[in-house]
């Protein structure tokens, strides 16, 4: 969890404060309808009004804006760009940001614009004014039955949200505030800008004070190698056994984001893709039971040839009119009773057992070979699925991407701009003086398997389970303890649980095969070891 209640962001805004004032606005983005970022020069200012995760910070990464801009990108720009930001404040300890803009215009004359950011999970909002407060655009808007309390929309006066009256934390004396000292859920009720989280951690005036008066440390917690909180100051019972310190709130941000993959741009691309191929895995789930069937109902087609086989030994028998006649069956050594059709000939009817017989089999073999198909499909898609889901970038996310646009399990947006070619990479670790390369997705493990490695470099990879191509670079020999390692590497990167055992196959590049027309990743090969390994929790 982010935490930042109204005194995390009275210390934030000091920090925006202090970096962004005197500076010119250079460019405004709208990433979706409800991020976006405006551009001081090389700093990123980014909002986002995601209830999950709203949030105001200098964004170290730039995030990838649509090419057709959005009407409220549109409205900043008109208004902002060019313009300078003249003020960074909070309105009292409330979670209210205000960025107040001045610029130059046309006629020589100064304009002035404010932009107000409300951070208050599902109402989050972005609204920008005149110097008036009259609204000239917001980023969410709401109708009068949406919202009642208060009108939201394009030449209404910005009023600011109704609260519960609390007293301002600078305005509190230590006498008051020695009487709420061990009740938190009072502490929250009466004083302005206090979350539960940092009620919780004061025990004493003195904690309180500092946490309002100091500059802060801002903290990322940690239990089990997860994160469980990020704060701006201090907290003394987070329940955590490691923590990391940073310089700046900023910085902090940044990385809680990136660590924990909260990134918009990340969490719709990974969700996107995460939905294509579960989708494609359920529709070839359906394929499978439906050829099934079809399967059991053609697998008897043996029986029309030898019902066929039959009449033909006694053809000689048989009067054009009968319905039925009863032979000798030599296959089963007893006597067996034939359907005919009385408006067809003996000769006729025998076509007739025949053409089933070959339709059946056709239908059969057929639908055999679309079965294993379909099966491998599911395969190679929980595969992907397997990446996706131990992805860490953005970059590795539209590598998967591109994969399944190349497979048509997607379609290619058309883009006015030349799309960048991105060189696929490989993950690389040194052990013992060999140097180890494994596949972060299916082009990775293709392009590692087939053009990185040389014929005498040792290949391997989890058996019969989805997972990485691992490359152990030859330099003279292979000891035992560096296949131990690639196997521990593949068994990692597998799609299986830490502590499980794990079978890895191994053997040398020369001995792989790649199918034609077999999907990304997929290899045959032969003159394999194997080799148990436990699936280690780190590498």
């Amino acid at each position: 969890m982010l935490y930042l209640d109204g005194i995390s962001i009275n210390k934030l805004k000091d920090e925006l404060s202090e970096v962004l004032t005197g500076r010119k606005v250079t460019k405004v983005f709208q990433y979706s309808r409800l991020s976006t970022s405006v551009f001081f020069g090389k700093l990123n200012l980014f909002f986002s009004c995601n209830a999950s995760l709203p949030v105001c910070y200098l964004k170290d990464n730039k995030e990838n804006a649509p090419e057709t801009p959005m009407s409220f990108s549109l409205n900043l720009r008109k208004h902002l760009l060019n313009s300078i930001i003249t003020e960074v404040s909070q309105l009292g300890y409330d979670r209210i940001l205000v960025f107040k803009f001045r610029k130059l215009n046309e006629l020589g004359q100064y304009k002035d614009y404010i932009l107000y950011f409300e951070i208050m999970g599902k109402h989050s909002n972005l609204i920008l004014t005149d110097k008036d407060g009259e609204i000239l655009d917001l980023m969410k808007k709401f109708s009068l039955e949406e919202n009642k309390l208060r009108v939201l929309l394009p030449g209404a006066k910005y009023s600011q949200p109704i609260t519960e009256k609390k007293n301002s934390p600078a305005e509190l004396s230590e006498e008051s505030l020695e009487k709420m000292i061990g009740s938190p859920k009072e502490m929250v009720k009466s004083i302005e800008g206090l979350g539960m989280v940092a009620a919780k951690a004061i025990e004493t005036t003195s904690d309180f004070f500092e946490v309002l008066n100091t500059k802060g440390t801002p903290t990322v917690y940690y239990n089990n190698r997860k994160i469980t909180l990020a704060s701006v100051f201090q907290v003394k019972n987070a329940g955590f056994d490691r923590k990391e310190e940073f310089e700046t709130i900023n910085r902090m941000i940044n990385f809680y984001i990136e660590a924990t993959k909260s990134s918009e741009s990340y969490n719709n691309l990974f969700s996107s893709l995460l939905n294509v191929v579960e989708k494609e895995i359920k529709k070839n789930k359906r394929t499978l039971k439906i050829l099934e069937k079809e399967m059991d109902k053609n697998k008897k087609y043996e029986k029309s040839k030898e019902t066929g086989d039959i009449l033909a030994a006694n053809l000689y028998s048989i009067k054009r009119g009968q319905k039925e006649t009863v032979l000798f069956d030599f296959y089963n050594n007893c006597e067996t009773t034939i359907i005919l059709n009385p408006n067809f000939s003996p000769k006729e009817n025998l076509d007739r057992y025949y053409k089933k017989y070959n339709k059946l089999k056709r239908g059969f073999e057929f639908n055999l070979k679309r079965y294993e198909q379909v099966k491998n499909e599911i395969v190679y898609l929980k595969g992907v699925k397997s990446f996706l889901e131990e992805s860490s970038t953005m970059e590795n996310l539209n590598t998967i991407k591109d994969e399944l646009v190349v497979g048509k399990y997607m379609k290619a947006v058309k883009s006015l701009k030349k799309k960048k070619i991105i060189p696929l990479n490989y993950g690389t670790i040194e052990f013992e003086g060999y140097q180890i390369l494994y596949g972060r997705n299916n082009l990775e493990n293709d392009n590692l398997s087939f053009k990185v490695a040389d014929r005498n470099d040792m290949w391997l990879h989890s058996k019969e389970v989805p997972g990485s191509h691992v490359i152990i670079r030859w330099n003279g020999e292979f000891t035992e303890e560096v296949i131990f390692k690639g196997a521990e590497i593949a068994a990692f990167y597998s799609k299986t649980l830490p502590g499980e055992k794990v079978l890895i196959d191994y053997t040398l590049k020369k001995h792989l095969n790649k199918p034609k027309g077999g999907k990304p990743g997929f290899v045959t090969y032969n003159n394999q070891e194997s080799i148990l390994v436990v699936k280690p929790e780190s590498i």
